[in-house]
């Protein structure tokens, strides 16, 4: 293995990792930043926005109305995008540059679950307009189903 692959295997996102983008056109330029939350993208596009404005006298666009049409995208690594959408690992089934699956693995998907409140996640999942077995799911219980239930109760829950 080579110094460089040594490297990547530490620092390489992992697969299932998210990260959002902030984004927004004007006239001229089309404008983005990245960060570990929604707020973390906005702040630093809003950091970036200040910082041009006071380098260009001439523009006349206010940080409020710039930020007003803020777009906020979530980016999956190890995920593929048609139309803006995620493709399914149902028709694809691979990652693009990593190996691994396309969307978070079944362990994260899990743990994403376990980390979301259990009443907000019991009333998504007794919904009555949808049709499944998971509506009195106990948070034994979620970490004791299977990896296609997880991936089901994952699906309905997003």
């Amino acid at each position: 293995m080579t110094a460089f692959d040594k490297a990547w295997d530490v620092v390489k996102m992992p697969v299932g990792d998210r990260m959002f983008r902030a984004s927004r056109p004007t006239r001229s330029f089309d404008w983005e930043a990245h960060g570990d939350t929604e707020d973390h993208a906005r702040e630093t596009l809003a950091n970036m926005w200040r910082d041009w404005m006071a380098s260009n006298p001439d523009a006349s666009m206010s940080l409020e109305e710039f930020m007003d049409d803020v777009g906020i995208d979530e980016v999956v690594s190890g995920q593929a995008r048609m139309d803006r959408e995620p493709y399914s690992t149902e028709t694809y089934g691979k990652d693009y540059l990593h190996e691994g699956p396309n969307d978070p693995t079944p362990d994260v998907m899990r743990q994403r679950l376990l980390e979301r409140d259990m009443e907000e996640l019991k009333q998504t999942l007794g919904d009555p307009t949808k049709d499944n077995d998971y509506r009195y799911l106990s948070e034994q219980g979620l970490r004791e189903v299977g990896d296609d239930e997880i991936r089901d109760i994952y699906e309905q829950s997003m």
